[in-house]
Formats: C-alpha cells, structure tokens, sequence
C-alpha cells in the first residue's frame, strides 16, 4: 500500500494531469490489445523471440549469429552487449518472457511519446502547453508503428527513449552520462554513430571521450563471461552479421535511394549500384553539414545559449528521423520521427496554419504507413512505392520549413 502511494505521488509530482490520464487511456488499450492477441493467437513478438533464443545460446555457449531462431530471417543482428539484458527473461518460459516484455514496452509508449513533446517545452522555439490533444495526435499518426512494434517485440521504442534521454541530459550540460548513455545505444544499434560527426561540430568532448569509455566498458562486459578470445570472435561475427544483412539494400521500398531511383533515375540508369546510394548518402551529408556550419555561425554572432541548444536539438532529431530513409530497416524504425511529429504538431496547434495543415495531413497519411484493412489494395500501392519514405521526407520537410520561419521569428 506504501508503495503504490509512492508510485502515485511520483506520477502525480512529474507528469501533468493531461499526461496521466494520456498515459493510463493508451495503457489500457495495448493490455486489451494484448488480450485480443491471445484470443486470436497473435501474440507472437518474432523478433523478441530472436533476443530469447541469442540469449539462451550465448548462455549455453552455443553459435549466436548466422543461424535463425524462429523465422527464417530471425538472425541476431545486435552486438554481444546486447544479449545481456535479455539473458535474465531467457530462464523464464517464453510466454512469460514476452509477456514481461511487451509489459515494459506498453509502459514506455506513453513516456516516448511525452518525452518527444517535452524535449521541445524547455526551448523557446517550441514551448507550448501541455495539451493532451497533441499527445493523442502523435499516438494516432504513430499507431501503427507502435503496434507493429509490440507485436513484433524489437527494441526501437526503447532506443528511441534512450536516445531522447542523451539529448535531454546534454541540453542539461550533464555530457559525461550522456556520453555513457549514447555508448549504450551504439552497441544496440550501431546506425546513429551518424550523430557522431554532429557531435565532433557541436564540440562535446567530454560527450565523446565518455561514449568512447561506454563503448569499451560494453566491449568487455561480455568478455567476462566468455573471456577474452570468445568475446572478440562474437563482435567479429556481429560486424559480418551487419554486413550481410545491407546485402538486401535494395529490398526496401521506403528509402531516399529506392525512392529517388522509381521516381525519376530509373529512366536513366538500369541498375542503382553502391555509386548511387554513396553519392546521395554524400548529398545529404553535405546538405546537413551546410546547416550546421549556418547555424553555428548565427549562433556564434548573437552568443545567445538558448538558441544553441534548440539548434543543437533539431540537428540531433533530424538526424535521428532521417536513419531509417537511408539504411536498411522495416516500417517500425520510423517512429524515430516521432519528436518532429510533436514538433509540428505544437506549431500547428498554435498557428492554425490551413495551408501547412493540410499539407502536414497528406505526410501523416503517408506516414502511417499500410493500412490495408481500410484502402485494401490501395495501401498496398502506397506501400510498394515508399509512400511511408516519401510520407517520412515529408515530415523532415515540414520541420525544417518551420524551424526556419521560428528562428527568423527569434533573431
């Protein structure tokens, strides 16, 4: 009874009354989700059940990477480090296991979805209310990424929180555990060692020489269990998983390349080669770099700290949405536009812009991603031609145009 009281207090102390009651309405729906899954037999989480079998290998001693467990493309593709946290739920029955899990990620929906509105409540740029239509909104235009994601039992949603943590805590100038924060999220998922060049502009050396700390301390947990020989061989194997998992580049739909390639270069080039998709990994590099350098320049002449850290902010989210258009992944690691959904939807709340608004509508329908269930074979074409990529760079747009017109509002 004393710490359910507890519990109350601290939920009544750090989240606001339309955050509670957001937070316990999604709850309930992913429990009775969760519920009808069992009825009907769904509740199968494949790719939890790839971190249960890796865990249960790895603890038996047995081959961890190139061999499927469960589907035929369960392979584990993460690093040694991140077999650890699943090895405790891997002595349980499975059932239990999953259901522990699909629990602790119910949970974070609602505090992802707060955190990506909060990020931009501390900063001038997007302060705004707390407003429980914006937190419904993100859940609708995110819901079928969520779902997907709980079905399926991968870690995106927790990555993602992770990595609004990171940005919290250096906004906050707390660059030592955000470093160590940030090393976590690289041994999980090596694709955002793309802020690492961010980092290097922005000058977080502190940030760094920690990450740098957290990703050798991550390298050598394992190696305490297996030694030091075993554990070499296992991060040996997890880079040549890597590799030959991008081998199937060109299967997604959903990315700049692919996009740019059905739209416009397959008129002119037969084949997209790894020229191509390096010359527009440069463009965007190049394009991201040219908006950096500009806003650190502006930043440096008005030495106005409020304004570095909603630039720094951005970059680091756009960064972040802008991962899954350029590598290999499904249709769920697109929720990591989730903190530039809540960002135009503060702006859209506020201005009333009809224009901007019904543009934001058609990238969100995009975005959503396959509903086949109400457009039927409809949704099957947007899928096929990358309406959720194209839905995606939408969104970035969208973002940009409007950071743009709140930062002249500003200077």
């Amino acid at each position: 009874m004393m710490l359910q009281c507890i519990g109350m207090d601290y939920f009544k102390k750090y989240f606001s009354r339309d955050e509670r009651r957001f937070t316990l309405v999604v709850t309930l729906l992913f429990i009775i989700l969760l519920v009808f899954q069992n009825i009907n037999g769904r509740f199968w989480m494949s790719d939890f059940k790839v971190f249960y079998h890796a865990a249960q290998a790895f603890v038996q001693g047995e081959p961890v990477y190139h061999r499927a467990f469960g589907l035929d493309s369960g392979n584990f593709k993460y690093s040694p480090f991140a077999l650890l946290p699943f090895v405790p739920l891997s002595f349980l029955p499975y059932f239990y296991a999953k259901l522990i899990y699909y629990l602790i990620c119910t949970c974070f929906i609602s505090l992802t979805i707060i955190a990506s509105k909060r990020i931009w409540d501390v900063l001038t740029i997007g302060q705004s209310q707390q407003n429980i239509y914006i937190l419904v909104s993100m859940a609708i235009i995110c819901g079928g990424h969520l779902f997907r994601e709980l079905h399926l039992g991968n870690i995106n949603l927790l990555v993602l929180y992770a990595l609004l943590a990171v940005l919290s805590l250096t906004i906050k100038n707390k660059d030592k555990t955000a470093g160590l924060l940030f090393a976590l999220v690289l041994l999980f998922k090596p694709h955002f060692i793309v802020l690492i060049p961010l980092l290097l502009l922005r000058r977080k050396w502190k940030m760094l020489l920690s990450m740098l700390i957290g990703l050798l301390i991550g390298f050598l947990i394992p190696a305490l269990f297996v030694g030091f020989a075993k554990d070499f061989v296992l991060y040996s194997e997890w880079i040549n998983a890597i590799i030959q998992h991008n081998n199937y580049f060109f299967d997604q739909q959903n990315t700049i390349h692919i996009i740019l390639y059905n739209l416009f270069v397959k008129y002119i080039l037969a084949d997209p080669g790894a020229g191509f998709i390096l010359f527009l990994i440069s463009v965007v590099a190049l394009g991201l770099l040219f908006f950096v350098l500009r806003n650190l320049k502006i930043e440096s002449s008005s030495q106005d700290q409020q304004l570095a850290k909603a630039d720094f902010t951005f970059e680091y989210l756009l960064i972040i949405s802008l991962v899954p258009s350029l590598v290999l992944t499904d249709t769920e690691h697109f929720m990591y536009s989730m903190p530039l959904l809540a960002f135009i939807l503060i702006y859209l709340f506020k201005s009333k812009n009809v224009k901007l608004i019904i543009i934001s509508i058609l990238a969100f329908f995009l975005y959503i991603g396959h509903m086949g269930d109400l457009l039927g074979n409809t949704s099957d074409l947007i899928a096929d031609n990358g309406g959720l990529g194209i839905g995606n760079l939408f969104i970035i747009g969208i973002c940009l145009y409007i950071f743009i017109i709140k930062k002249k509002e500003l200077l």
